[in-house]
């Protein structure tokens, strides 16, 4: 792979504005307690609100870590999927986007329902959609 990317560049990185502070925070995690997982994420920075979770899933996109196998959670006893920080650099401002949207979900008959989103959202494949409802 090559010489490992220092701390420092990170940070530099972040300062530049192509890192959050909170995915220089858990890359920096990353680093120090390799192979580790999202749960040992959540669990060092109490994350309740999981608030740490997405910047995973952004480092993972921009290349910046990588899953490398599993590893036994300690909590769980579960087998979970083991992360490692690659050595890359970012070279783009890593944010992912987000636009707030209504969906409405209604009968369509034969205990089916039909989800509605406002404004309008082009599907083009198969999709996954987290709900929090309010009913």
């Amino acid at each position: 792979m090559g010489e490992r990317t220092s701390i420092e560049s990170y940070r530099e990185a972040q300062r530049s504005g192509l890192i959050s502070q909170r995915q220089l925070q858990v890359l920096e995690f990353v680093i120090a307690n390799e192979p580790c997982s999202q749960g040992d994420v959540s669990r060092h920075f109490a994350d309740a609100s999981s608030s740490f979770q997405p910047r995973f899933r952004e480092l993972e996109d921009a290349g910046l870590i990588e899953q490398r196998g599993t590893k036994r959670d300690p909590a769980t006893g579960r087998e979970v999927k083991a992360y490692v920080a690659t050595g890359k650099l970012p070279t783009a401002t890593m944010r992912r986007k987000r636009r707030k949207i209504r969906a409405t979900l209604g009968p369509a008959g034969d205990g089916l329902f039909r989800v509605t989103f406002e404004p309008a959202i082009e599907v083009s494949g198969p999709m996954t959609v987290d709900f929090s409802l309010a009913v």
